[in-house]
């Protein structure tokens, strides 16, 4: 018995020491590559740094910028725009704040209105705690009105409904996808061109992407709702 313990310890030690090996060279890996294309990045070799950022598997927000800035400084302004919403989905609010700020710039160059925020940036019990406030204040406006009667039970009441309804909201704009039009496009009423046009779409405008079918997304832009192909989309 105690042979067999000490052999299944032999074992799981090998196997823990190869797959901490494996991670640490991966690590090692990731890093390097992210450094060159750092490099070719700052020499002006947009190409280059491109191919090493994109075979990055797990890109992290700062990949996703820099992809962003090599397209921006190759004109290729709808993808610049792609790479930076998706930095944006990240953690590092420096590299969010720095994207969408980068956005802004792009669409003004590009005469298009930019947006209002494209992901949440707020923090969930940020929200929670705002609505707490709301609903302590509906809690003392019923204390005064009804003399504290019944009070606890509208506390609760509105407690339940506030944090669902925040909950509901913040994880529908969460899962919310956005996408980029690359190149100018009309809207349409369903889902191919043999319908009426409900509007235009110009290159680089960020448009909301509601439901999908097989080649074409059902979008909005501001207030216009319509169908476009999807391969005009460069969906996050």
């Amino acid at each position: 018995m105690v042979k067999k313990i000490k052999h299944i310890l032999i074992a799981s030690f090998l196997i823990f020491n190869f797959l901490f090996n494996k991670l640490s060279w991966a690590g090692v890996t990731v890093q390097e590559s992210f450094l060159e294309a750092n490099q070719f990045c700052k020499a002006g070799e947009y190409v280059k740094a491109l191919d090493i950022y994109e075979k990055i598997n797990h890109k992290g927000s700062v990949v996703w910028y820099n992809i962003g800035n090599c397209y921006f400084y190759q004109k290729k302004f709808p993808k610049a725009l792609w790479a930076w919403l998706h930095a944006c989905k990240g953690g590092d609010q420096n590299v969010i704040i720095n994207s969408k700020y980068n956005i802004n710039v792009t669409q003004n160059l590009l005469d298009i209105k930019a947006q209002a925020d494209y992901y949440p940036e707020v923090d969930f019990l940020i929200w929670q705690l705002l609505v707490l406030l709301i609903v302590y204040g509906l809690f003392l406006i019923l204390i005064k009105k009804n003399n504290g009667k019944r009070g606890l039970q509208w506390l609760l009441f509105f407690i339940e409904i506030g944090i669902f309804g925040t909950t509901f909201w913040y994880n529908k704009e969460l899962k919310l996808r956005y996408a980029v039009v690359q190149h100018e496009a009309n809207l349409f009423a369903g889902p191919n061109a043999h319908y009426h046009d409900l509007g235009h779409l110009v290159g680089g405008q960020i448009v909301k992407v509601l439901k999908h079918d097989a080649d074409w997304c059902y979008v909005k832009d501001k207030q216009v709702r319509g169908w476009l192909a999807k391969d005009n989309l460069l969906v996050i």
